[in-house]
């Protein structure tokens, strides 16, 4: 079964691919955790990844099941991870 994939990437109102070759730090922790889980992660999805965690914008286009869900989730854990305590009043 073929699925059509696409990251569109929004920069200053043009719609793009992504560009960045400098690979998250958080991204090997995401593709161990999903190996954990007997899976492996989809090229659209590490895409999405690197390109919400190098602070880029944009949508995911993917067929139903194919795991837009932890395109989109996963970015958002690592971020979070990466944030400081807030400090206690």
């Amino acid at each position: 079964e073929c699925l059509n994939f696409r990251i569109l990437l929004l920069s200053k109102n043009t719609i793009t691919k992504s560009t960045n070759t400098t690979p998250h730090p958080g991204i090997a922790d995401a593709i161990t955790w999903f190996e954990d889980q007997g899976w492996f992660p989809f090229p659209f999805q590490l895409e999405a990844w690197e390109a919400w965690l190098h602070g880029e914008s944009g949508l995911v286009n993917a067929p139903t099941g194919s795991g837009k869900t932890y395109s989109l989730i996963i970015p958002a854990l690592l971020e979070a991870r990466e944030k400081p305590e807030p400090k206690k009043r």
